[in-house]
């Protein structure tokens, strides 16, 4: 989940891609437009409900695409 915040805390907004299901290593990617007067953005890697196992995650970046 990733959320944006203005520069007195309150929340813009949020997005995120759900996934679900046991697999192996699998690719995501995401695009989010940063809402207008954003001034920081929080990437949460979170697990809902009653998750069993090991979760993994490599190569994070959050970064401008052009």
């Amino acid at each position: 989940q990733i959320d944006f915040y203005n520069r007195y805390g309150g929340g813009l907004d949020t997005s995120g891609i759900s996934v679900s299901g046991m697999s192996d290593w699998k690719y995501f990617s995401a695009r989010f437009t940063t809402p207008v007067g954003a001034a920081d953005v929080e990437l949460r890697l979170i697990s809902t409900g009653s998750a069993k196992g090991d979760c993994v995650f490599d190569g994070l970046y959050i970064g401008e695409v052009k």
